[in-house]
């Protein structure tokens, strides 16, 4: 059972292409896992849900985000744990693409974000990635954005409260009740 690993913990499991050493890894707030990577083809909800996760590692105090990773959930404790590695093939994670997203997606931007591809020695032409973020040291926490009006920001901290910005917009309450 591997609970309890650091981000460079895990970074060596992955080179060393030993992924089934991290079945039972727990999510936490500084360790995400997704059966298959981000589809940033079918559109903008797959592009706010890669920003939203790094933003959210980002504003905590950073970790990885493990692609080619199924989880499920435990019933007693609602945790949800790493149950299988899924590799899968190289061409359907762009990098390129994840950090265009995120560099359009996030403000402020994250620039202390690594995402790699470990090939799986086992399954020929298959592997897992990983998007490693550091915390942003900033009393300014990062947001995302909605690219496609300037005036609308998503907190990742308050992901259903959007927020205006510029004098005639107002604020609102975050957190609060309305």
């Amino acid at each position: 059972m591997a609970q309890g690993l650091t981000v460079e913990e895990i970074l060596e499991i992955l080179k060393s292409s030993k992924f089934d050493a991290l079945i039972g890894s727990i999510e936490s707030a500084n360790l995400e896992a997704k059966g298959i990577p981000y589809q940033l083809s079918a559109g903008d909800p797959q592009k706010h849900e890669l920003a939203k996760d790094v933003a959210a590692l980002a504003n905590a105090n950073g970790g990885i985000i493990l692609l080619g990773f199924r989880t499920a959930k435990n019933p007693n404790t609602a945790e949800e744990s790493i149950d299988a590695c899924r590799p899968f093939e190289r061409t359907l994670i762009d990098i390129d693409q994840y950090r265009n997203v995120l560099q359009a997606w996030i403000y402020p931007p994250v620039h202390s974000v690594q995402i790699d591809y470990y090939p799986d020695t086992v399954a020929s032409g298959k592997g897992v990635a990983a998007i490693v973020v550091l915390p942003t040291f900033s009393e300014r926490k990062t947001l995302c954005c909605d690219p496609k009006c300037s005036t609308r920001w998503q907190s990742s901290r308050y992901p259903d409260r959007l927020l205006r910005t510029g004098s005639s917009h107002n604020t609102g309450n975050i957190g609060g009740n309305d």
